[in-house]
């Protein structure tokens, strides 16, 4: 009885330092880019960040149509009330570096085209754009529904 006893416990050691084991600390969470491409950027977000800063008095949403092209952008970054801004936008590769993607765009009724082309890199739930020559300039879109009182 001795003996199974001894040999109980020399298992109940063994399990507990193998289920204790720091395997899990060795583990690093790499987020997974997804392709910038028409169907990964097709909804809409919102902005929720710029040159990370949490944004809270101002919105800027906006809705992409992969089919056409175009988007729709609800925002008051520039004025005290709601503004619809529409347009096309174009998605392409940088031409220096073939693995960076750029995004940009023209607005309709021939208002000219945005003031930066941005690179883009698209995750499952937020895409961060950067300002093509300036690194500090970082904004990050979340996918979200559109608030009701804006459509």
């Amino acid at each position: 009885m001795k003996n199974i006893f001894k040999l109980t416990m020399l298992l109940s050691l063994i399990f507990v330092s193998v289920a204790c084991s720091n395997n899990d600390d060795d583990k690093v969470f790499q987020e997974v880019t997804l392709e910038a491409n028409y169907i990964n950027i097709a909804g809409t977000w919102g902005l929720t960040e710029w040159n990370g800063e949490k944004i809270e008095t101002i919105y800027n949403y906006i809705t992409f149509d992969r089919r056409e092209k175009t988007f729709v952008m609800y925002q008051n970054m520039d004025s005290m009330y709601a503004r619809e801004i529409t347009g096309s936008f174009t998605l392409s590769k940088d031409a220096d570096d073939n693995s960076v993607d750029i995004i940009s765009g023209v607005y309709d009724y021939q208002n000219g085209a945005w003031n930066n082309q941005y690179e883009i890199k698209i995750y499952a739930d937020r895409m961060v754009w950067t300002v093509v020559g300036d690194a500090s300039d970082v904004s990050v879109y979340t996918r979200c529904e559109l608030p009701s009182d804006l459509n």
